[in-house]
């Protein structure tokens, strides 16, 4: 066997050794992303910003990256692009941001099913030093995103459809129950069971701004409102009031606002009933 086979061989092995490598590596690498997909504890009704917090820390995979010694820089929402099992994804979510010793993590969280989808993590070219017993210090207070009013019009929607008295009455404010009852709220839902009233977005409530006036939100939904004689476009507007409220939890303190309808908008709906029977 000649030099320039040799040389060959010795080629080929270590095309072989570079290639099972890089297989590895990708095996390994789709056994961490798999493991992403953890639930978090379920919890009803509290701030977007504080549930995705809440999932993140709870992961399985997010507690081995960052461990017990690390600080919350924020949580925002950030636009994700990937491509994972075959399958891409291209969506905005809520993106807890936490701070190590030797680098800054960036967990991106699924909302809806309580999972975290991705972990970023930017590593500090130079670890931090040896930490020196300190005086313990408040953390600032975390500023809950507010839920957008276009969501809400959605939930009033699906309780309307639902015929759902409980969960639409306590979707009001505390200035509406004063004057209103829940009876009140059975009997606008008994009048849209006798005219077979049903409510529909015929736009993206989530695409458009509310309009501010004073302390109160005025949103105006575009909906489409059927009933047993047909059905009719109509610009509905829905006061929401945002009340501010803070809750401490894990020695963290978070201000956030809970929104509440502020206007009794079952007149309204009323209204385009009514106009369409007397024509």
């Amino acid at each position: 066997m000649g030099v320039l086979d040799v040389d060959l061989i010795k080629h080929s092995l270590l095309i072989l050794i570079i290639l099972s490598s890089l297989t590895l590596s990708g095996c390994l690498d789709s056994e961490r992303k798999s493991n992403l997909h953890t639930k978090g504890n379920e919890s009803e009704k509290i701030n977007i910003s504080e549930k995705a917090l809440e999932i993140a820390l709870n992961d399985s995979e997010v507690k081995k990256i960052i461990g017990t010694n690390y600080r919350i820089l924020n949580v925002t929402m950030s636009h994700l692009e990937r491509i994972y099992k075959g399958v891409r994804i291209s969506k905005d979510y809520p993106v807890v941001v936490v701070d190590t010793k030797s680098s800054i993590n960036y967990i991106y969280v699924d909302i809806e099913n309580e999972t975290v989808v991705n972990i970023g993590t930017v590593y500090k070219r130079q670890p931090l030093p040896p930490e020196k017993p300190a005086p313990l210090l408040t953390p600032p207070p975390l500023v809950m995103t507010p839920i957008h009013p276009g969501k809400i019009v959605m939930d009033f929607i699906k309780f309307y459809n639902e015929r759902n008295a409980t969960e639409l009455y306590e979707m009001f404010s505390d200035r509406i129950k004063m004057n209103r009852s829940i009876e009140d709220t059975e009997k606008e839902l008994s009048f849209a069971e006798n005219h077979n009233i049903s409510l529909a977005p015929n736009e993206k409530l989530f695409a458009r701004d509310g309009l501010m006036e004073n302390e109160t939100m005025i949103y105006k939904a575009n909906l489409t409102i059927s009933y047993s004689n047909g059905a009719k476009n109509a610009t509905i507007e829905f006061p929401i009031l945002y009340v501010k409220y803070t809750r401490e939890k894990d020695n963290l303190t978070y201000i956030g606002f809970q929104p509440a309808i502020d206007g009794w908008v079952f007149e309204e709906i009323r209204e385009v009933i009514l106009e369409n029977f007397e024509e």
